[in-house]
């Protein structure tokens, strides 16, 4: 869903970086890994990967809010749940109040 988002913001002429050439990939059908379209776009990963890169945001840009969409490769209330579990035992006790 992400994907397709950022793809239909790219067709509408939203640039960004140097995306054009994944997003062309995409609009191509192509398949893009996940790192490579993640990278500055999305927090994702272990624990400790969505530490790093929130942090990272957080020296660049001092945000005061942070949007969470957890999601994986499973779904449904249960996974929901697990997730948020997941992110408020080993993310949230690390981020900057």
């Amino acid at each position: 869903e992400a994907v397709a988002t950022q793809l239909e913001y790219w067709n509408l002429g939203a640039r960004g970086r140097d995306d054009d050439g994944m997003f062309q990939r995409l609009a191509a059908g192509e398949s893009v890994p996940l790192p490579e379209f993640a990278h500055d776009r999305l927090v994702a990963g272990t624990p400790d990967d969505c530490i790093e890169q929130i942090f990272r945001w957080y020296e660049a840009v001092h945000p005061e809010h942070l949007l969470l969409v957890l999601s994986g490769p499973e779904t449904g209330p249960e996974a929901a749940l697990a997730a948020i579990e997941l992110f408020g035992r080993e993310v949230l006790p690390h981020l900057p109040d």
